[in-house]
């Protein structure tokens, strides 16, 4: 009976221990204060990241799946529902109007927040946000809460934004960099 009970217990640690060695690995948390050079920024212009935005409003709370492709010349954020089925793709450059597509109908507008605001409900400060990406963000509404080493860089991993009528959790579970040609 004691041998059967240590068996028993020994199998399930051992299927435990088999389970978790399968699990994908996450992320690990970078130290608050290691942060990438500037210099890293210039060199790797270009950038996608991939993550959740969790939206709290006063009688509204969603999460959604985001792309997030910047280019020294344009923007492309792609907002994705839980089955990653494409609900909207926004695109907006310098200087040029914004674009917005919700399935077949497409709208322009001065910027990607005006149109976020207009047709979903919500927005985010695309411009402060990029430059916090970037370490320089002067927009106080905008706090870097985490962030992690991906491919033994500590990049950003999770920022929260807040004004008068709208709460966002942005947590970014993967970045890539495109080899730069030049």
């Amino acid at each position: 009976m004691f041998y059967q009970r240590i068996n028993a217990t020994s199998c399930l640690m051992l299927c435990l221990m088999l389970c978790t060695a399968c699990v994908p690995h996450q992320p690990y948390a970078a130290h608050r204060l290691a942060q990438l050079p500037q210099q890293f920024w210039v060199k790797h212009p270009n950038w996608s990241a991939q993550g959740t935005v969790l939206v709290k409003q006063l009688n509204h709370k969603e999460s959604v799946y985001f792309n997030w492709e910047h280019q020294a010349q344009e923007d492309s954020l792609t907002v994705l529902n839980g089955f990653g089925i494409t609900l909207a793709q926004l695109k907006w450059a310098p200087h040029h109007l914004a674009q917005l597509t919700l399935g077949e109908h497409t709208w322009t507008g001065a910027s990607p927040e005006q149109l976020l605001a207009q047709q979903l409900g919500w927005s985010l400060p695309f411009a402060d946000l990029t430059a916090a990406v970037l370490g320089h963000t002067q927009n106080p509404a905008i706090k870097q809460v985490s962030r992690a080493y991906f491919n033994n860089l500590p990049l950003p991993a999770a920022y929260r934004y807040q004004d008068a009528h709208t709460r966002l959790h942005i947590r970014i579970t993967d970045w890539s960099f495109p080899p730069n040609h030049g």
